[in-house]
């Protein structure tokens, strides 16, 4: 079974952070069994962010690499319904904006 490592609730949320939101969603989109581990500590996760899911072993960080993750492993399509252009506008447009909105030293949206 999939645990999911993220930050306690907090603010009368299921979690004060939109990525460990993100991925939580993801999961039950997925329709796959999971266990939650709060943890106060980002360090817990491998890049020392949360979220992070434990799959079989495999600590994976990052949500967009633990969706890959479960779109790879567990043959999930998030994207279901949609077309070339729209399968190619979030991966090329929001996460770099994303990236350099949460806080990228170098502005290029990598971190």
């Amino acid at each position: 079974m999939i645990k999911l490592i993220q930050f306690p609730p907090a603010f009368g949320l299921p979690n004060p952070s939109p990525s460990c939101m993100k991925v939580e969603i993801l999961l039950k989109m997925a329709g796959l069994a999971y266990t939650i581990e709060s943890a106060s500590n980002p360090g817990k996760g491998p890049k020392g962010k949360l979220p992070a899911i434990e799959d079989d072993g495999a600590l994976v960080g990052n949500s967009e690499l633990i969706r890959w993750h479960l779109e790879r492993k567990y043959g999930v399509d998030f994207d279901k319904g949609l077309g070339d252009a729209e399968r190619a506008w979030p991966r090329s447009g929001l996460t770099p904006c994303c990236s350099t909105a949460a806080g990228s030293r170098t502005g290029t949206g990598r971190f």
